[in-house]
């Protein structure tokens, strides 16, 4: 195994980061984590909960929240619904040293945008809202 180390001791023990390619990033949103969980939410809201774990139940009681104090029934407040549900669920998976660093917060809302703009992502999120909302 070899390390790949600095030219000058003095300069940053690391190189900067690849930015992901956006294809690359939307198939991560879409086929991975985020797209299940929101099955999970999905089924967990239709359910009642009952057997959502801690994680799920905290992701649940903010998504509650964020639809009783919104009008999902007006577009524009559904779809800001949607954007700052999606920013809620990308922030709790980050690791809270990180989440107030301006790279971080740029990616939370370039992602953010995503979901809200992407028809599949931003219907089953509302749908998930709207089913918060009546209960």
């Amino acid at each position: 195994m070899s390390v790949k180390r600095p030219g000058s001791p003095f300069s940053g023990g690391s190189e900067p980061l690849e930015p992901l390619d956006p294809k690359e990033l939307q198939k991560t949103v879409k086929t991975g984590g985020f797209a299940s969980e929101l099955a999970a939410l999905d089924s967990a809201a239709s359910e009642g909960a009952s057997g959502a774990s801690a994680a799920s139940s905290e992701t649940m009681d903010g998504l509650r929240q964020i639809a009783s104090n919104s009008d999902l029934s007006t577009p524009s407040e559904a779809f800001a619904a949607v954007r700052e549900s999606a920013r809620f669920m990308i922030k709790s998976r980050i690791k809270e040293k990180y989440r107030e660093q301006e790279k971080v917060a740029e990616m939370t809302d370039e992602l953010s945008d995503f979901v809200a703009g992407d028809p599949f992502l931003q219907r089953k999120l509302l749908k998930v809202l709207e089913r918060l909302k009546e209960k």
